[in-house]
């Protein structure tokens, strides 16, 4: 805490993005250099620490890696918001034609991508570990399944850190409502097309995105109404959450098929009792007069 104290009075010098750049790349380090020395190598012990409770892939290899890489993500995803409030490029790409086109489908684009997260930290807990977030599963909330609902909330904090400055910087570029629904339109289709070219399709988080970027940049100058900002917080904390809950109970009716299948391809290979009558039926068949008549 010491020495990140002391590089954000280093860093308070620096312009507000350079500032961002710093710190990110500083917690990233810092995380890298413990996940290659094993710093919670000594606590393999406790069940948040041990790999066959949770692992995902070198930089996840376990439940508190996972659950501590979330929060870095999410402070650094803060960090971004606060340095975006000072952004004074956008009043430049509003004047050039091309640039404001890319810029303001990237930045849409990132944002979409943003709505992806979410679902993929929940499709990461059901994938790499035995835990379930179903509350009609279990109602134990054990070390582990508590910690992985923190690292839900967290990838809900990081999205909502991260889609906010993108999203109204791009609708200040583009200040008319008809053609922001255009440039979200163009947006989604090309977060489809993305989606689609690693052979899935993320209909939750294209459909999170769509009505996320309508709570967060609604507004309506000309009638005297918009959006209050705790209002909008709020909606947007309710979408998450209902995104969430669609990808617990998709992933959740997954798992349940998928350990179906296992149940029934172990009960097959090993009914020994299943196959001896099966082998006797065979035998009384081939000697039954009237079947083979029938043959």
């Amino acid at each position: 805490v010491g020495a990140l104290t002391m590089l954000a009075r280093w860093l308070r010098g620096w312009s507000p993005a350079w500032s961002w750049l710093g710190m990110a790349v500083v917690l990233v380090a810092a995380r890298l250099v413990m996940i290659r020395v094993d710093f919670f190598g000594p606590f393999r012990h406790l069940s948040i620490f041990d790999p066959q409770v949770f692992a995902s892939a070198w930089y996840n290899p376990t439940l508190a890696d996972f659950t501590l890489n979330l929060t870095v993500l999410a402070v650094v995803c803060w960090l971004f918001q606060q340095s975006a409030l000072t952004w004074t490029w956008i009043e430049r790409v509003t004047q050039r034609g091309a640039i404001r086109f890319a810029v303001v489908i990237g930045l849409l684009f990132l944002a979409v991508l943003g709505f992806l997260h979410p679902y993929l930290v929940v499709e990461a807990l059901y994938h790499n570990s035995g835990l379930t977030l179903e509350i009609t599963e279990s109602i134990r909330m054990d070390l582990p399944r508590t910690l992985a609902w923190v690292s839900v909330l967290m990838g809900c904090a990081a999205t909502v850190f991260w889609v906010r400055p993108l999203i109204r910087a791009a609708f200040q570029i583009v200040p008319d409502h008809i053609n922001r629904i255009a440039w979200v339109a163009a947006a989604l289709v090309l977060f489809i097309l993305f989606s689609i070219s690693f052979g899935r399709f993320d209909w939750v988080a294209a459909s999170a995105a769509a009505v996320g970027i309508a709570l967060i940049g609604y507004k309506r100058d000309e009638a005297g109404l918009s959006w209050r900002p705790f209002r909008g917080d709020m909606l947007l904390v309710l979408l998450l959450a209902f995104q969430v809950s669609v990808g617990v109970w998709i992933f959740a009716a997954e798992r349940s098929l998928r350990d179906q299948i296992r149940y029934a391809t172990t009960l097959a290979d090993q009914d020994v009792l299943a196959e001896f009558l099966l082998n006797e039926a065979i035998g009384k068949i081939s000697e039954d007069r009237f079947i083979q008549a029938q043959l």
